[in-house]
């Protein structure tokens, strides 16, 4: 037991007694059906099915790029993901690390709506849309239009081919 008090050692005073009185917030009772009808309208419930697969999934692909963005190279675990490399997602008895590649957030949401792609040599290409967002949110995502994804240690870890981009021959 570890005294944080700041009375000397063997000084006894006794604490004066705390009396609080909580007020609660008191809520109306619907009275008609109509009432209880517009009260439900503000709340829902919602039921989330998320499969033990991805956790695990996500713990490989991360632990293989050490904890960092392949494209920005941004180096805090909670703020990455593993995005899924192609079009099978389904779980599998073993996980291959080679069907992932760890992304920040914001890189993550560009793969997926394919703005962010890279080619077979892990050159990361950018192809914004026609209405694009402001000067600065083009100049992050062109800023890495060119460069080399930051891959894993193992080559045997590289994520596959990204199939989607369209090819430039």
């Amino acid at each position: 037991v570890v005294d944080l008090s700041e009375q000397k050692p063997g000084e006894a005073i006794s604490p004066k007694p705390v009396t609080r009185q909580l007020e609660l917030h008191v809520m109306r009772t619907p009275s008609s059906p109509s009432e209880i009808r517009e009260l439900t309208k503000s709340f829902g419930v919602a039921t989330v099915q998320q499969r033990l697969y991805e956790a695990r999934f996500r713990n490989v692909v991360l632990d293989a790029y050490r904890d960092r963005c392949a494209v920005c190279g941004l180096h805090i675990r909670a703020l990455i993901d593993a995005a899924h490399v192609g079009h099978d997602r389904t779980p599998k008895a073993a996980i291959d690390v080679r069907e992932g590649i760890a992304l920040c957030a914001t890189h993550h949401r560009a793969f997926d709506a394919k703005i962010l792609r890279y080619d077979e040599d892990y050159a990361i290409r950018i192809a914004l849309p026609r209405a694009s967002g402001g000067e600065g949110e083009i100049a992050m995502l062109l800023a890495y239009d060119g460069k080399r994804l930051l891959l894993p240690a193992a080559q045997t870890d590289w994520p596959c081919a990204d199939d989607s981009f369209p090819s430039t021959d």
